[in-house]
């Protein structure tokens, strides 16, 4: 039941907002947006720079290298929304 809110753990608003509406918003600002090469440049600097964050982290987080996990609640048992992400571990 989507509106069911507190079904599963508030699972149904997350699923909304990221997989729908996120994506929705994200596709309108690009349709309406003129970019020239330059900016094309800049977003995909952009996307390249954040692959490479992701991948060091994951590969630190994998072999328990705490000091290039940032930010460092990733790798803090407290949250455990995010530890072990990088492990392959939901």
């Amino acid at each position: 039941m989507a509106y069911n809110w507190k079904l599963d753990g508030a699972q149904p608003a997350p699923i909304l907002l990221f997989f729908y509406l996120l994506s929705v918003v994200v596709y309108w600002i690009v349709r309406h947006s003129l970019f020239d090469e330059r900016a094309l440049w800049s977003v995909f600097g952009f996307l390249s720079v954040f692959a490479i964050y992701l991948a060091v982290t994951g590969f630190a987080e994998t072999r328990q290298m705490w000091s290039f996990v940032f930010p460092k609640y990733i790798a803090s048992s407290s949250y455990e929304e995010f530890l072990g992400r990088g492990r392959g571990h939901s």
